[in-house]
Formats: C-alpha cells, sequence, structure tokens
C-alpha cells in the first residue's frame, strides 16, 4: 500500500465515526422547553357600533408558579446509652500459671 492510500484509510477511519457521532448528537438533542405567554386571550372582540354577531372575549392570566416546600429540618439524631459489656477473661485453663501462649504447648512459668 503505498503512503497516500495508507493516509485516505486513517482520514475515513476517523472522520466517518466522527461525523456520525455530531450527526447523532445534533439529531438526538432536547428541543428547547415552549414559551407560555402570561396572558391568553381567545375569541375576537367585536368593534362598537358593528351589526356582526357578538363575539366572547375570554382572557386567561396564567396562575403564579406554586411556592416551593418548606424546607423539612432533618429529624435529631437518634441517641441511646449502650451499657458496657462485662469484662472477658482470657484464662482458659482455670488455673492461674499455665500454658497461655500458642507456642506448642508445655509450662510458661519460667522454670525449666
Amino acid at each position: 500500500m503505498r503512503f497516500t492510500s495508507r493516509m485516505a484509510v486513517l482520514a475515513a477511519a476517523v472522520s466517518l465515526p466522527l461525523c456520525a457521532a455530531l450527526a447523532s448528537y445534533a439529531l438526538a438533542a432536547d428541543p428547547a422547553s415552549p414559551r407560555v405567554p402570561p396572558e391568553v386571550q381567545i375569541g375576537e372582540s367585536a368593534e362598537p357600533g358593528s351589526s356582526s354577531t357578538t363575539t366572547t372575549t375570554t382572557t386567561t392570566v396564567a396562575p403564579p408558579p406554586p411556592p416551593p416546600p418548606p424546607a423539612v429540618p432533618p429529624p435529631a439524631p437518634h441517641t441511646e446509652v449502650v451499657p458496657h459489656a462485662p469484662p472477658v477473661s482470657d484464662d482458659d485453663d482455670g488455673g492461674g500459671g499455665g500454658d497461655d501462649d500458642d507456642d506448642g504447648g508445655g509450662d510458661d512459668d519460667g522454670d525449666d
């Protein structure tokens, strides 16, 4: 393959996915939310002195937005005093001068 054809393949390999990503972003972008006018008039107003039939004009004003809900304070933390556990004894042999270490058994009193 020549150098120019390699460059063309490389440019196509980079530009095609990039163009596809840009096109999908442009087509899938969210539309702007609609704007509602603050006052809406329904019907036509009759001009004074005209012999046409009477039409009714209704004016509707958009209601103000509802107030935000009141801020609810977080509940107070629950405090509870837990009693102390009874003391734990590590005296397995019931005596006092036995082997308390895991060094393979025997008496650890110090007299050999």
